[in-house]
């Protein structure tokens, strides 16, 4: 009886770690990062709309925060 309790909290310390490091890797734990893109992303937009930086900066600045597949404006 005691081998069997000690097993089942076994599976159920595994599947509870299973479920975090699932939780961790899901996609939306990258939203924090992928909305602070998107801030930026738009300000190089609006910048580059109005004239204040150039083709070549806002490419360079694009590659900088890491927006390589941005589209432009």
């Amino acid at each position: 009886m005691r081998k069997l309790r000690i097993i089942l909290l076994t599976l159920i310390f595994l599947v509870g770690a299973a479920a975090i490091v699932a939780v961790r890797l899901s996609p939306r734990a990258h939203t924090a990062v992928s909305a602070a893109t998107y801030d930026d992303t738009a300000a190089l937009d609006d910048a580059l709309r109005n004239g204040l930086i150039t083709e070549d900066e806002y490419k360079s600045r694009l590659e900088q925060i890491g927006a390589t597949d941005h589209k432009k404006p």
